[in-house]
């Protein structure tokens, strides 16, 4: 009985894993070359304790436009940062004081098509 559970578990997570690789190869492969995707805009002052989460969010999800306004960030969360540049050279950083007044967006997320 047992050999057959496992059977049953190997062929489930190997059609899950077909199914998923078939999907993102059809969807990279589909995909217009001038699309753009989305777009992410983060505005960041002082110490942001999510930085790494938001950022690896972003990789995972396959986000590939991300600009974060630097309004005054610490040198921890400039660090973290740094670290994803150097990974993923489609980060970009600006240096924006005032882009926004005090207690304005944190955080923006829109489609490009929109």
């Amino acid at each position: 009985m047992g050999e057959y559970l496992g059977l049953f578990f190997f062929i489930a997570t190997s059609l899950l894993g077909m199914i998923t690789l078939l999907s993102r190869l059809c969807t990279a492969f589909l995909r217009e070359s001038g699309a753009a995707g989305e777009r992410v805009v983060l505005t960041v002052r002082g110490h942001v304790e999510e930085m790494e989460f938001l950022l690896r969010k972003y990789v995972l999800f396959g986000i590939r436009d991300v600009l974060i306004l630097d309004a005054g960030m610490d040198e921890q969360t400039a660090a973290v940062v740094a670290r994803f540049l150097k990974r993923h050279p489609y980060i970009a950083v600006q240096s924006a004081p005032d882009a926004y007044p005090a207690g304005g967006q944190e955080e923006w997320r829109s489609s490009a098509s929109t």
